[in-house]
């Protein structure tokens, strides 16, 4: 998988296409970032599902060859992102029995890793889905619980939990087949809160218990970590384009392309969910530059803050149904959405918890610091995720002869899965 030394990682949002071209430095283990386009998404629905298969891929070829003519390379392999909008979860356990070694106890090896997951993955689940990906939540060894590296442990038997998503076939050729039309080889297809998650969120946070927001324009997704592990994710059918509709609603003014653009313009230019200067006007300008419609900065505000908390909301009540706030201590933000100067001090009134935002963390020119900012967090965790797999799987990077991570033993057992 990783011996591809050059690959495109493609976040397919709502609003935007982000391209990165991305290379692994095998001596340093660190991702390089060699190039990064973007272009607008019109093909694209609000449950991130693609609605013109081949409009989108003339929009995707020329975003990805873009990247690459910036980046220097061609004809590179296309990873992407996939939404959690129809997957389905489970949580399944395998045990098996680890025989002794000469009248000693047994140990634990990969074979016996192999063989828990593969029990571990016989669930049931629609006959139009696919398994899209497997999580490894942790181990068993006899009585030891929560081991994250059972190798060359000693025991009778091994129990290893899993999360196991499905996703509907459909939605995953539909995106290789887009790929495929824009000239370029699909290599995988990843769950977006997946992959940005190994970017945004931190080891300490995974073990703390958190949750991981990511706010699109027109989705929201999220992602519940305890003891190391995702235990839940789900998503809300907002974002930051809910913003300036209800800003567009609140001038008074037709909906159209040239009115919805100034109203955005005017989000991002007034983006702070404070209000100083209460009655200054906020004036919405015609194509012709007349003034058509103006806000106070306290309505203004007001609207954007009253959007932003219902998303918090939605989100806040999904986790509560589930039982699953007492396992949150902090709560990490990216995407776009996540821009809005104050949003921290929002979402911490929401959930009554320390709030941050995520970047990338990318190093090097000022074309990287372009990408430093919280809507590359999906396109960069997804580089990541192909590369190095995530938090389970960093403890299996190579053991004497036996290279490779705990994801490529999980992946043949996905191509095995899937040949059936």
């Amino acid at each position: 998988m990783a011996g591809r030394n050059t690959i495109v990682a493609v976040d397919l949002g709502s609003s935007e296409i982000k391209a990165l071209v991305c290379g692994f430095d095998e001596d340093n283990a660190r991702i390089t970032v060699r190039g990064y386009h973007k272009g607008e998404s019109l093909y694209i629905d609000e449950k991130g599902r693609i609605t013109d298969v081949n409009s989108l891929a003339l929009s995707l070829g020329t975003v990805i060859h873009e990247a690459c003519n910036i980046a220097g390379v061609s004809s590179p392999c296309v990873v992407c992102g996939l939404p959690i909008t129809d997957i389905n979860q489970y949580h399944s356990t395998g045990p098996i029995s680890i025989p002794p070694e000469k009248g000693a106890p047994g140990q634990v090896k990969r074979e016996h890793i192999r063989q828990a997951i593969e029990t571990a993955q016989n669930i049931r689940y629609p006959g139009d889905h696919e398994i899209i990906d497997i999580l490894v939540e942790d181990y068993i060894i006899d009585n030891s619980k929560r081991v994250q590296n059972p190798l060359d442990m000693p025991g009778s038997r091994l129990d290893v939990n899993l999360l196991i998503c499905s996703a509907p076939s459909s939605s995953i050729m539909v995106v290789r087949k887009c790929i495929e039309k824009a000239g370029f080889f699909c290599e995988d297809i990843f769950l977006n809160p997946i992959a940005a998650g190994t970017v945004a969120v931190s080891s300490y946070a995974r073990e703390k218990g958190c949750v991981h927001i990511d706010m699109g324009a027109s989705l929201t997704t999220f992602s519940v970590y305890q003891k190391g592990s995702i235990i839940y994710m789900g998503s809300v059918p907002e974002g930051g384009k809910f913003v300036t509709s209800d800003l567009l609603a609140a001038y008074r003014v037709p909906s159209s392309y040239n009115t919805l653009s100034a109203v955005d313009m005017l989000k991002k230019r007034y983006n702070k969910l404070k209000i100083d200067k209460a009655n200054e006007e906020i004036v919405l300008q015609s194509v012709s530059g007349q003034a058509e419609a103006s806000l106070t900065r306290e309505q203004f505000v007001t609207v954007m803050v009253d959007r932003l908390d219902e998303i918090f909301e939605e989100v806040d009540n999904d986790i509560k149904k589930n039982r699953l706030l007492e396992e949150v201590d902090e709560v990490i933000l990216s995407g776009g959405t996540a821009r809005f100067a104050g949003i921290t001090e929002l979402c911490r009134k929401r959930f009554g918890k320390p709030v941050s935002v995520a970047t990338p963390w990318v190093t090097g020119d000022d074309m990287m610091a372009e990408i430093n900012v919280p809507e590359f967090v999906t396109a960069y965790g997804l580089a990541n995720y192909y590369y190095l797999g995530d938090e389970r799987s960093k403890a299996f990077r190579s053991y004497e002869n036996e290279g490779g991570t705990l994801r490529n033993v999980i992946r043949d057992i996905f191509g095995k899965f899937k040949r059936g």
